[in-house]
Order: C-alpha cells, then structure tokens, then sequence
C-alpha cells in the first residue's frame, strides 16, 4: 500500500467520523503534505493559502500567520531595501567637504597662518673656571697618622687614624700597602685633603685623602713631605689664593680637574707652576723624577 493510498483511507475514516458526530467538514491545502495532519488539531478552522502582498511567497493559514521570508504580517508595506550610501558618509564624516545646499554659499574655509619657527637659542657653555679658582676651594692640610694596619679585606690598603688637628680624628684610608709597611708610616706627618664626599673601600670608609707621587719610569711611590715644624691642621696652599673658610664638600668633577695640575719639579710639589708650600716652607717630594704626577 503506497503513502497516498493510506492516507486517501485515513481522510475516508476521518470524513465519517465527522459525519456521524455532526462537525464541519475541514478544508485543508491539497498541496500542503502536513496539512490534513495539522487539521486534526484544529479541527474547526479552515485551512487556505495567503500570498505576501510584499515578496509573493504563498504561506499556509493558519499555520503560518506571517511571511516566513520577511517576518511581518501578511499584507503590511515592508520597509524599503537598505542601500549603503558611501557618499552620505563620507558627508558626515568630513562635513567640510560636503557639497554646498541650495541657496547657501560655502563660506571659503580660512587657512591657518603659519608662524615663523623660532630660532632654538644655542645653549650658553660654562666658561672654564679659573684653575687656581678651584684650588682655593680644596681643604688641603698637614695631617699625622697613626694606628696604622693593613686592610682586613683587601691586601693593596692600609687603614690608619689620621689627626686633623684641633683634635679632631678621621680613618683614612690609602693604596700603600705594597710600598708602605705600617711601621713606616706611624706618626708619620703626611699631606691630606680632608673635604671630599667621604668615600669606601672594600668595606672601610676613608674621610680624607693622603697625596703620594708616582714616579712614571721606576712605579715607586712617595708621600709628600710636608715643612719641617710643621703641625696637624697647618694649611696648604699656592701664592696668590687664599685658603677657603670652612669645609664645603668639594665636587668631583671639581677635584678632577685640580688634580690635573699636580706635579713634582725638582723635588717639590706644584700645581701647575705654583709651588705648593705652608706658613712653615715648601711641601717636597724626594726620590721621584721630575713630571711624576702625584694625587
């Protein structure tokens, strides 16, 4: 038995039925397989076809109450076709470069002066100071040292108490452990600059700075040698520029450049052609060759 024989006899059943219990008959879509199916739900409604007023596709009611296609109510206006209109965009986007409307006249856009470009003023160089300037500025002073050993960390330092005078006491500490024994250099009078930002090696901080030279052709290495008579806390200086009052901190690059001018000239100690001296005499360096830089 093929599908539409069975379902010929199914209708033939149903069509009795509906006899015998006296309810109307259902007319359904022919064409619709599912149909006479659906009928049997709604066994008083009349099933017709409808077509969308819009886009003509042809739906079934009442089991479909709105196109299918364009989802609104059969037989409402549908709204008109989207178009993307790039040159309405671009309008919006650039509003000042949209077409003038009727009647009114695109105001001429004012270009925008340019200002002159202004000239970078070179920046103003530092003159060089006065190297004798500097000098001034360095607390350079006799000192003594005492209770003097070798560096517990580092076998190039030794490590002594140094006398400033006016009994003030400062560790110091200096690279002369392999020219130097401690015996040495006990209570030896040595020349110092005591206003350098403190500084430490290998653990220990020194306070002051002791002057050695160093000969250039032989490497030997000797502590100034300060006037006889002299007494910690005697000043040092050059002829022609006074002591600085005070202990202000001096700059490295400061200092840098004063060490420059340091060096021994027949066995006594300058800076550049000034001779370093005293109230008491002249601060010497023996057994260096002359040129031999000291700091």
């Amino acid at each position: 038995m093929t599908f539409a024989a069975s379902l010929g006899q199914i209708e033939k059943l149903l069509g009795e039925l509906e006899s015998e219990l006296g309810a109307p008959a259902i007319n359904y879509d022919p064409d619709d397989p599912w149909a006479a199916d659906h009928a049997r739900l709604f066994r008083s409604l009349n099933v017709s076809k409808a077509k969308c007023t819009t886009c003509g596709y042809i739906y079934t009611r009442p089991f479909e109450m709105e196109c299918p296609n364009c989802k609104f109510a059969p037989g409402k206006v549908h709204p008109p076709a989207f178009v993307l209109n790039l040159e309405e965009i671009a309008m919006r986007s650039h509003p000042a470069e949209a077409p003038a409307q009727e009647g009114k006249e695109k105001k001429p856009k004012k270009e925008k002066e340019e200002k002159p470009a202004q000239e970078k003023k070179p920046k103003k160089e530092e003159a060089p100071e006065d190297p004798l300037a500097l000098f001034g500025r360095a607390h350079l002073q006799v000192s003594r040292l005492f209770e003097v050993q070798k560096h517990p960390s580092a076998d190039k330092l030794l490590v002594a108490k140094c006398d400033v005078g006016q009994g003030e006491v400062r560790t110091l500490v200096a690279g002369l452990a392999l020219h130097y024994q401690p015996a040495e250099l006990e209570g030896r009078l040595v020349c110092t600059v005591t206003n350098l930002k403190p500084a430490k090696l290998v653990g220990v901080e020194s306070q002051a700075m002791l002057f050695a030279a160093t000969d250039p052709a032989t490497q030997r290495v000797a502590t100034l040698v300060p006037p006889e008579g002299s007494q910690p806390g005697d000043r040092i200086t050059v002829e022609g520029v006074a002591p600085a009052e005070g202990l202000a901190i001096v700059q490295k690059k400061h200092w840098d450049k004063v060490v420059e001018g340091f060096v021994i000239q027949a066995n006594q100690a300058h800076f550049h052609e000034h001779i370093l001296r005293t109230a008491r005499g002249v601060v010497t360096c023996p057994g260096v060759a002359d040129g031999s830089t000291f700091h």
